[in-house]
């Protein structure tokens, strides 16, 4: 379970590289290296192309592709095959009550309030893939014998 370059290229874009590239316009203005009409069009750009990064790893979506159960949020993404779903336990039960199961700490994923995504350490010391967004109190725990996934919907639609 260990993060991608892709997720390390990912951040840096966000962190680093796309607020730089956005303020030297802004610096070339004041050095008075740039034209203002050059700096605003570069900078409407690369905000464009931000905000467009920004969308798109933002999506958080539960699909049923030909079998395979497909856990996309943001930046982490799980899957269950037809095999592992058809041996796994799934339970269905609240936030309130998960006990042992509940999230403890955050391995690799995004903990903020009401928004819970990724790797998390449980109170029993076992590692599974949560995807709590909003703050629903139903909760949908499969457990696999590769994994235990935390959803906090009702997915027997989609079982």
């Amino acid at each position: 379970m260990d993060i991608s370059a892709k997720i390390y290229i990912v951040l840096a874009l966000f962190i680093f590289i796309i607020p730089l590239v956005t303020t030297l316009p802004i610096v070339m203005i004041v050095a008075n290296q740039l034209t203002k009409p050059i700096a605003i069009g570069l900078i409407t750009i690369l905000s464009v192309i931000y905000i467009g990064l920004a969308l798109s790893i933002g999506k958080n979506e539960i699909q049923n592709n030909q079998g395979t159960l497909e856990f996309k949020a943001g930046l982490y993404h799980h899957s269950l095959s037809p095999n592992e779903l058809e041996h796994a336990v799934v339970s269905f039960t609240t936030r309130k009550s998960l006990g042992e199961k509940a999230i403890k700490i955050r391995v690799n994923g995004i903990g903020l309030f009401g928004y819970n995504v990724g790797w998390f350490k449980l109170k029993n010391g076992a590692r599974a893939f949560v995807m709590f967004v909003g703050n629903n109190e139903e909760v949908t725990l499969i457990e696999s014998d590769r994994t235990m996934i935390l959803v906090n919907r009702d997915l027997s639609a989609l079982l």
